[in-house]
C-alpha cells in the first residue's frame, strides 16, 4: 500500500488524467531522452510537457509523445510535408501569431508617438528665429511707452522715444548674443 507521500506525489494536476505507468522524475526522464535536466525543465516551464503531482513528475510515454509533437524536425523546418499538424501545434502557432500581432501593434503605437529628429530641429530653429526677431523689435515697440512712463527730463530736455530705443538696443543685442549659443541637444539620455 502506498504511503500518503507517494500518493500525493503521483496525484495528477487538477483536470489531468491519472497515468497508467509509473511516473518519472525530471532527472530520470532527462537521462532516458539523453538530454539535460534543464532542457526538460524548460519544456515543462513553457507548457510543452505535462506533469503530475506537486513534484512535477512525468509519464514517460505521454512525455515522449508530447516531446515528439512539440519538436521541430529538420525535414519539417525545410518545408517537407510530414503530415497534418497536431491540434497542439496548431494552437501553438496561433498563439505565436497572436503574440507577434500584439507586439507589432505596440510597436506601431509607440512609433506614432515619436517625432522625427529633423522635424524637431527645424521647429526649434524656426522658434528661435521668431524669438530673435521679436526681441529685436522690442525696443522700437516699447520706447514710446517707456519714455512716457519715465517722463523725466534729461538735462532739462524731454525724454524722446528715439533716445530710449537707442539706449535699449545694446542691452537687447547683448541678450540675443547670449541666446545665440543655445543649442538643442537631442542625444538620448543614459538610463542607469
Amino acid at each position: 500500500m502506498p504511503t500518503r507521500r507517494q500518493a500525493a506525489a503521483n496525484s495528477p494536476r487538477p483536470g489531468a488524467k491519472s497515468p497508467q505507468r509509473p511516473l518519472m522524475t525530471q532527472a530520470q526522464y532527462a537521462r532516458r531522452r539523453r538530454v539535460s535536466r534543464q532542457a526538460v525543465a524548460d519544456r515543462i516551464r513553457r507548457g510543452l510537457l505535462p506533469t503530475y503531482g506537486h513534484d512535477r513528475r512525468l509519464n514517460p510515454e505521454e512525455a515522449d509523445r508530447w516531446w515528439h509533437e512539440t519538436t521541430v524536425r529538420p525535414e519539417a523546418a525545410a518545408g517537407a510535408t510530414v503530415g497534418p499538424p497536431s491540434a497542439f501545434m496548431q494552437a501553438r502557432v496561433a498563439l505565436l501569431l497572436t503574440e507577434v500581432q500584439l507586439r507589432r501593434l505596440r510597436h506601431e503605437d509607440r512609433r506614432s508617438q515619436l517625432i522625427a529628429r529633423d522635424a524637431v530641429l527645424c521647429k526649434f530653429a524656426l522658434t528661435m528665429r521668431a524669438m530673435r526677431e521679436g526681441f529685436q523689435a522690442l525696443p522700437a515697440r516699447i520706447a514710446a511707452d517707456l519714455a512716457a512712463d519715465l517722463g523725466c527730463a534729461r538735462d532739462g530736455r524731454r525724454l524722446e522715444p528715439a533716445m530710449v530705443q537707442r539706449a535699449l538696443e545694446p542691452y537687447v543685442q547683448r541678450q540675443l548674443d547670449e541666446l545665440a549659443d543655445v543649442r538643442l541637444d537631442l542625444t538620448p539620455a543614459v538610463r542607469r
